[in-house]
Parts: structure tokens; sequence; C-alpha cells
């Protein structure tokens, strides 16, 4: 931006010139800006490639405010500051360009003409060009949620505005993080972002003005009053000719945004550009390392030799190749999730997303929003419309666990999206397509709750077209050396401990234990033994109580003579403790936990991990 003073002002090639123009087809003076009463006039100076105005040869003219010139390669558009605010013109709803909104064409050079007063404007234009430039210096040093502190920061050091924000899509103003100069201006309820001036600086690439937009100007469409934006602006960011977003600013105040301040604001986002787009480049690519690596691993989290895991990962390759439904049963902790992942992950939808939700974590009254989404209104909090998991999942896997847990009127929805493949959010009559794959899982027997009237019927046969069981740890006792190794090679490194290996007595005590837990119990064990543990090998004594009282399930499994002989002798004494408590309280089993200090439900498990029958 270049402001025009009360001297003639040159543009050419020769270094010499008010603008420099860096152009072969520029000749070394070019014109002349000539300042005259009442306005300024342009003149070619014999040129080779002639100056256009408005796209006309011209020799000599007069400047309006609003015109174009072309001279080689560069635009100019010379634009008229107003002494007096105009008087507000009627409401049109649209923008159109008045005194009190100005549009700022893309690529162009400004020439803003400010009168005589050209010493006040030079300090002005000093005082904006060192903001740039600590903007400019900053912008390289910082990403993430500092980038997009950094660049608000700057637009309230740039332009007197109330609230900032940097807008990535114009369809989706709702959910956009609004900045406050003051937090005490941010009000109770979220005041929207004016949409018609947004739309229009994505698509045409312009930046815009507006001022007194309250007093029925040009602009104050229904948005504007709801957003109680008496002045804005709206400035896009683009790269190699696209526009990646949008800076927005606006003012509830009488103040008035000058063409100053639109150029200003301009020029920091043509420097925020680059580094926003190097920004979420980066994230971008983090996220998909991320994912990457989490696909990787899954792989290597499915361990195990044993014939019911290759029957299981025969079947998860045959699976992977199809889109069809899922369904996974199993019991607690033997790793369901682990298996949808891995058939997400060697399917057609692996570039997608996989969504989790467990139905039995989240409450009745929340799990449908949290599935299908919601309007705007839809209920008390709804601020704002916001996307269900199923959205979420679109173009790859949604995986439901615990699905006997889901309610029955969630039932009737979830089957017309496994039908169907459409939905409806919360609040709203317009079915949504449901690009998904689901995967449910459960530990729990779904055809006795159908017989039980707790499980619809027909949402079992569309859940039920593929079927997987993870076996449980029990059925697989020859995986655990592989399990036990690969948990203590990943804990150990988690937890920053030097632990190696297991040792033979241990082992042989986590063969014989029954695993109740499955999985999930084996690697808790692992990560306590390494917790606790003061060895690089993990000693019988380093593992819980329970697997060291229990008597086993694999009876070819000798313990040699005197070994463990403690925790045998702890064992048989919790036996006299528990049954002589039990004799003195009248076989009470309350009183006995009395006598012992300990909670009954303590004492239960206690008695069953001690093969002691419950007294009758």
């Amino acid at each position: 931006m270049y402001p025009l003073g009360e001297n003639v002002f040159t543009i050419g090639r020769d270094p010499g010139n008010s603008i420099v123009l860096p152009d072969l087809r520029v000749s070394r003076l070019h014109c002349q800006i000539i300042p005259e009463a009442g306005g300024y006039r342009v003149k070619d100076l014999g040129s080779h490639n002639s100056t256009l105005l408005n796209g006309v040869q011209v020799t000599e003219s007069a400047l309006r405010d609003g015109d174009s010139l072309t001279i080689g390669e560069t635009i100019l558009q010379f634009g008229v500051r107003p002494d007096q605010p105009p008087a507000p013109t009627e409401d049109s709803g649209e923008i159109s360009e008045t005194e009190t909104t100005s549009v700022l064409l893309p690529d162009a050079v400004h020439l803003l003409a400010v009168g005589i007063d050209s010493g006040r404007a030079a300090g002005r234009l000093e005082r904006d060009l060192k903001t740039l430039l600590r903007a400019g210096r900053a912008l390289s040093t910082v990403r993430g949620e500092e980038l997009r502190k950094l660049i608000l920061d700057s637009v309230f050091e740039c332009v007197p505005a109330d609230r900032a924000a940097i807008l990535s899509d114009p369809g989706d103003l709702e959910q956009v993080e609004v900045s406050y100069r003051d937090e005490s201006l941010r009000p109770a309820m979220p005041a929207p972002i004016p949409r018609q001036f947004v739309r229009r600086a994505f698509t045409e690439g312009v930046a815009l003005r507006g001022n007194q937009l309250l007093r029925g100007g040009a602009g104050s469409s229904d948005s504007v009053v709801r957003a109680r934006a008496n002045s804005l602006l709206v400035v896009p960011m683009t790269l190699h000719g696209e526009v990646l977003g949008a800076i927005y600013a606006d003012s509830s105040r009488a103040v008035e945004f000058d063409e100053d301040h639109l150029h200003l604001l301009t020029g920091l986002a043509g420097m925020a550009a680059g580094p926003l787009a190097a920004a979420l480049r980066l994230e971008r690519l983090e996220m998909e390392n991320s994912r990457l690596r989490r696909d990787l691993g899954i792989a290597t989290d499915m361990v195990g030799n044993a014939a019911p895991m290759r029957k299981l990962a025969d079947a998860m390759a045959r699976i992977a190749r199809t889109d069809s439904t899922v369904l996974i049963l199993g019991e607690t902790g033997t790793g369901k999730e682990l298996v949808a992942r891995a058939i997400h992950a060697r399917s057609e939808r692996r570039e997608g997303p996989f969504v989790a939700v467990n139905c039995a974590a989240l409450a009745e009254s929340l799990i449908e929003s949290e599935l299908f989404g919601h309007e705007k209104g839809a209920f008390t909090g709804a601020w704002a419309p916001k996307k269900g998991r199923i959205e979420e999942a679109a173009g790859g896997t949604l995986f439901l666990d615990e699905i006997a847990e889901l309610a029955p009127a969630l039932q009737v929805k979830l089957l017309r999206v496994l039908q169907d493949l459409v939905f409806e959010r919360v609040g709203s009559n317009k079915p949504r397509r449901a690009d998904v794959r689901v995967i449910a899982a459960t530990n729990r027997n779904l055809e006795d709750m159908i017989k039980a009237g707790t499980f619809r019927q027909d949402l079992y046969f569309r859940l039920n077209v593929v079927s997987l069981r993870t076996p449980p740890l029990r059925d697989r006792l020859e995986d655990i050396p592989l399990l036990v190794n690969y948990f203590i090679a990943k804990l150990s490194a988690k937890l920053g401990r030097r632990v190696t290996a297991c040792s033979e007595p241990a082992m042989r005590r986590l063969r014989r234990y029954h695993w109740p837990g499955n999985v999930r119990e084996l690697e808790n064990a692992i990560e306590r033994a390494i917790v606790l543990g003061l060895t690089p090998e993990i000693l019988p004594e380093d593992l819980p109580d329970a697997i060291l009282e229990a008597d086993g399930l694999d009876p070819d499994l000798q313990t040699p003579a005197g070994e463990i002989a403690f925790h045998d002798r702890i064992r048989e004494y919790k036996k006299q403790l528990v049954q002589r408590a039990l004799a003195r309280a009248g076989a009470n089993v309350s009183e006995a936990a009395r006598l012992l200090g300990i909670h009954p439900n303590n004492l239960y498990r206690l008695m069953r991990t001690l093969d002691l029958k419950p007294p009758e």
C-alpha cells in the first residue's frame, strides 16, 4: 500500500522511482501519478508497452476511486479515503461496494490518496511496517496452536478489532474458535460470523471491509445483526493461487476500519499463509505417521502361535478383504478391539479413520448424540451443530464395543444405518449417508438376550453377517511365554526399567494360573512385576498373590520339591486364618470379615482364590 501526497509519484523499472517494478515489460520511467486540484491524474511517459487504465490504453487521464492501472504484469488499484463518514444506506441484505464497504482485489498493489497530510500517513506507514516485520519474524518460529495464537495476537495489534478468528471452512462457521481482545467482551452466547462476507472472501479471493453495518447500511443482513458486527474485515489467506483460509475481525463498538487497516491485514494474511500451510501439512504428516505406527503395531500386538490364534488370523485375513459387518465375540480382555483394528488395517478402508465407541461407557442420554450427532438447538446446551461418530468414521470403520449395552431405541436407529446406510442427526429430519463399515463386539450372549427381550433379533442378524470369537487365554496357554516376552520388551521400555526376562519358576506360575481376565490381566501382571521387581528378571515374588496362590489348570507342569515353598506356606496360612474366622463367626461371612479387618467382598474373593466354599 502506497499513500499518495502532494508530490509527483513516479513508477518504473529504475531504482529511483517511487514504485520500482523489476519487470522487463516496464520501462525505466513508465508513468507518473500527478496531484491536481481535487484529485490525481496518471500520465504515461512514452513507455514501450503502454499504461492501461481499467484495461484501456491511455496517455493521460484523471483517476477516480476504484480505478485500476495495469503496468507490465502489475495491477495498481487507486482508492480515496473519505474525510467524513457517509450517510447510512438502506439494508439490502447483500454486500455492495459503497462508502461503508470496500473490496480489495487479489494480487494488486494499492495506491491510497490521503490528501496533504503525508507526514502523518508516513508515520502510520512506518508503524504498520514495523508491526508486519515483527509478525513476519515470529511466524517462522512457531507452529500448531502457538501459530494460531500469534496470528490472532498480530491481528489485534494491526487493527482495533474486538474479536478475531482464523477460518478454514466457509460452510462450517458455527464451531470456529473465536478470540477476543479482552475476555470480558466474550458473550455468554457465542455470536455467529456473518456468512455472506466469508463466502465471498473464499470464492473470489478478495479482501472485504464493512463499516456502519448495524445502521441499516450495506451488508446489514440477519447474520450481521446476530453477530453484532458494526464493523468487520475478512481477508483471504492465499498461497499459490489457492485460498487456504481467511482472517476475520470485527467490532461491535463505534469503531470504523479504514483502507489502511484492510491493507495491513491483507499483508499479515499473505505472510501467515505460508507458515500456516506448512503447519497444517506437518500436522497431517504427523497424524498419518501416528496412524501408520499404530497400524504397524497392530500386527505385532496380535501375538500367539496356538491353534486357536492361527484359526483366528486366517479368518481375519479373509474378512478384511470384504466390506461386510463383523460381530466379534469373546470374554473381557481377549483383545476384541485389537482384532477390529487389525481387520481395518488390512481392509480397503485402511486409509480412512478407525473410530471406536464404547457403548457401555456413555450414558443413554448422550450416546444418541455421540453416535449420530446433533443440530444446533436440538437440546439444552447444543449451541452448535456437532458431527457424530458415524460421520467422523466416514470412509473408514466404526467399531461399536459392548454393543449389548445399546438401549432398545438406539438399536432401531442402528438397524437403519446397517440396512439403508442412512441416519439423521438429533434434531434434524435430513437423512445423511453413512459411509462406514461397522464392526461390533460383545462379551455377552446375544442369543440369550434376544430370548429375554433385551436385544433385537433383526439387529443381531444384521450384525452377525460374519462372526469371530477371540479365544480365552486358558485355551492357549502355550502362547504365554510369547506374550510374557512381548510385554516385558514393551513395558520395560515404557516404564524405564531394565527387565530382560522372566525366571522359570515365575513362568511356571504364570502357566498354571487360570486367567479370568485373559491377556489384559496378564499384561497388568507383567507391568506390576516390572514396577515392583528389584532384579533384571521377573521372580515369583514379583507376581500378584492371586497367581501365586492358584492351584493351576495344567497338571503336566510339576514344581520341583522345595521351590517357592514360601508362597505355598503363605497360602496355607491364609486358609487357616479364614477358616478360624468363619468358625468364630458361626459361618457368618460378614462377621468373619469384621474379625479379619477386611471388606466382606474381599473375603468372598479370597475364599474363591483359596478354593474355600462359602458356608451354607
